[in-house]
């Protein structure tokens, strides 16, 4: 989940970046330089973490590549070029500016506690071409990490987030038998205007939005797409939903605008689980072998297999299993934003963020819990899509693990943490918020996905921006040499509303 100050901040930034950007089209290449050459030093570059100066060779090498007509490695380059600015994206911030944002956002730290916490290694920073540059959310991320000044900073709010509101249904819901239950409706209405200046004068605009699946919690989904007229196709049947549409734009004068509007029933879910009726997995099965081995976000490392090992020990049980793994990662993982488009970029999973760093959003978090059950041969699956806990909504995922007699069963990791935020929460209330996100979850969901990393529907580009879950409409336009993607993330806006 990526935050709205980081992408505020680094649209800014972005502009900034796309004057650079221009400024490089004017490079003077040296007479007989190899295109290969170019892109050698390029990768040696971005080894080295020198994103500036790895674009940089990349949008050279992109210009060689084009001179000489090889369309396939001039792309090859730009996409490398893509990552390299990505790379840096989100980390916008020098450290004057951390230190002032520190200084109002946490009023009682002293100067001398201040400078030691930005230099602890924790904090998320890289040093790039020379120049040291924080993440954009390192000052809310310094307080998630600690429990003191979390809890501080929700009295003086004078509420808690998610818990406060989520609280008065779980109570309400005890003792509820029913799988699903709650039937909730709700209205997605999203929309964004792309200046025609920021498009090629010709060339088909390829446009991904994401809307709502069918499932056995969400149902009734009726979808509406504006402007109709380019939409190619829409499917909310598969394990992805998706709305596409290709909009010409040569002769086009005007901006691009794109609405969707989606109206769909959310259930309430509650799983009683017998931890002596389990079953048997079926090991040769389809789901096992998939939802058991590694994907692009959930890596079972050996280092990930160790750890999963030791926190169940004997334990063969795959119910119980989980509910270890979950009680340990509540417990030793600390909520803190990620950097997903930059970690995406330099092609590092979002579980072994988690695993190395011990603090991670919704979708790193959810990834690293599956990665562990995985590890133990409990199949285990990340769900992405929107969650809309008033009064507001965002961006949210979450994970779900399968038992033989009784299906996916939700797990909400991130959900059950802020519990932990709250100055005025009692034990027994904290200990009942926590293990309801065991096995139940709210109807403030819409979900896009049930799993991560799945191609879009249809056809695929290695120019999208973030495909581990698809939460923002994908942007692609081949005759246009700008990361197009970037710019549909910041376009859009995203209204989820019960009616």
């Amino acid at each position: 989940m990526v935050s709205r100050s980081s992408k505020d901040t680094a649209l800014a930034i972005f502009a900034a970046a796309i004057v650079v950007i221009s400024s490089l089209a004017l490079f003077t290449l040296e007479r007989g330089t190899s295109a290969k050459d170019v892109v050698d030093q390029a990768a040696y570059e971005l080894g080295r973490g020198n994103y500036r100066t790895a674009s940089s060779l990349y949008q050279k090498a992109y210009v060689l590549f084009d001179q000489k007509g090889d369309t396939v490695a001039a792309e090859a380059a730009l996409i490398m070029k893509f990552r390299a600015d990505r790379a840096l994206l989100e980390y916008s911030l020098t450290r004057e500016e951390v230190v002032e944002a520190m200084k109002v956002g946490f009023p009682s730290l002293s100067p001398s506690t201040i400078s030691q916490m930005i230099d602890d290694p924790s904090t998320e920073k890289v040093v790039s071409d020379g120049v040291t540059r924080y993440f954009t959310d390192v000052v809310m991320n310094f307080a998630y990490r600690d429990p003191v000044l979390m809890k501080d900073f929700t009295q003086r709010m004078g509420s808690t987030p998610i818990y406060d509101t989520l609280l008065p249904m779980i109570k309400a819901s005890q003792g509820e038998e029913r799988t699903f239950f709650n039937q909730t409706n709700f209205l997605m209405t999203g929309e964004m205007t792309i200046p025609r200046s920021e498009l090629p004068e010709t060339g088909v605009l390829q446009v991904w939005i994401p809307v709502p699946i069918s499932t056995e919690y969400q149902t009734n989904i009726t979808d509406s797409i504006f402007p109709s007229e380019y939409l190619i196709s829409i499917g909310t049947e598969t394990g992805i939903g998706m709305a596409y549409l290709e909009i010409p734009l040569e002769g086009r004068t005007t901006d691009v605008t794109i609405r969707a509007a989606t109206t769909f029933s959310e259930y309430q879910q509650h799983f009683e689980i017998d931890p002596s009726n389990i079953g048997s997995y079926d090991k040769a099965g389809e789901l096992y072998t998939h939802y058991t081995s590694s994907d692009r976000n959930i890596v079972i490392s050996d280092d990930t297999a160790e750890i999963a090992k030791a926190v169940v020990g004997e334990e063969t049980n795959p119910y119980i299993q989980a509910k270890l793994i979950y009680e340990y990662v509540i417990g030793n993982i600390s909520y803190s934003h990620m950097p997903h488009i930059a970690i995406d970029a330099l092609h590092i999973p979002e579980s072994e963020y988690v695993r190395i760093h011990e603090c991670g959003d919704c979708g790193g978090q959810s990834s690293y819990f599956s990665a562990l059950l995985r590890s133990l041969g409990v199949p285990a699956r990340t769900c992405g899509g929107y969650q809309s806990f008033p009064p507001g909504s965002g961006t949210h995922i979450w994970a779900e693990y399968y038992l033989p007699n009784y299906g996916w069963v939700p797990v909400d990791v991130t959900a059950a943490e802020t519990a932990d935020w709250s100055y005025n929460a009692t034990p027994e209330d904290v200990r009942l918020f926590k293990d309801y996100f065991f096995g139940n979850l709210d109807m403030y969901r819409m979900v896009l996905q049930n799993e991560t990393d799945l191609p879009l529907v249809p056809g695929d580009t290695e120019r999208a921006l973030f495909k581990t879950v698809v939460q923002y409409p994908l942007i692609v336009c081949t005759t246009s040499d700008q990361d197009l993607s970037v710019l549909s993330f910041f376009y859009w806006s995203l209204k989820v509303a019960q009616v």
